[in-house]
């Protein structure tokens, strides 16, 4: 019965992301039309944002051995207000975003926000703090909106207290965190 109570938690807090993700890419796709002429969803490259970039990074350390393999991820407002996604890579136009590799016990996170500006995300770089930031573990590496509350790809979650971004990044071992599994590992 406690199980059922941690494994609904968890769906609760992916589902969440998935919400704000959601939301987050709404507002992306969504054009600048301060000039009365719209986007017309030209070939401008703000649908989708590589992998690459300078940025922030989360790093996650010390994961057991028995998730290298599976993929990480988070999106979590931060303590001013900003939206924080950490995945590998952001498609706009598919609305998907690609997990981190969990290998050799770590994980290595880019750290995106939305910038209205650039109508997409962009690295962060910011100095904020966290009070409570989840990290989730997925079975697949692509994540879709639909997918945040589906044990098939839910591994669990591990939620760390007090994280401070320092020029975007931040380094979190497993041991800090408090780790809760969905049941389907």
């Amino acid at each position: 019965m406690k199980n059922i109570f941690k494994l609904k938690a968890i769906q609760r807090i992916a589902g969440i992301i998935v919400l704000v993700a959601v939301i987050g890419f709404s507002f992306a796709a969504c054009g600048n039309d301060d000039d009365g002429g719209g986007t017309g969803g030209g070939d401008d490259n703000s649908s989708q944002t590589s992998g690459g970039g300078e940025g922030g990074t989360f790093m996650l350390t010390g994961i057991p051995s028995q998730y290298n393999g599976k993929y990480a991820c988070f999106m979590k407002t931060v303590s001013n207000s900003k939206n924080l996604l950490g995945a590998q890579s952001i498609n706009m136009s598919e609305q998907t975003f690609t997990l981190c590799l969990i290998s050799n016990g770590s994980a290595s996170i880019p750290v995106w926000t939305h910038n209205e500006a650039k109508d997409g995300f962009v690295r962060y770089t910011g100095n904020d703090t966290s009070e409570k930031f989840p990290v989730i573990i997925y079975n697949s590496q692509t994540s879709l909106p639909s997918f945040g509350t589906s044990s098939v790809y839910l591994i669990g979650m591990i939620q760390f207290s007090n994280v401070i971004f320092s020029n975007g990044s931040v380094t979190k071992s497993w041991s800090e965190g408090t780790y809760q599994s969905s049941g389907h590992e």
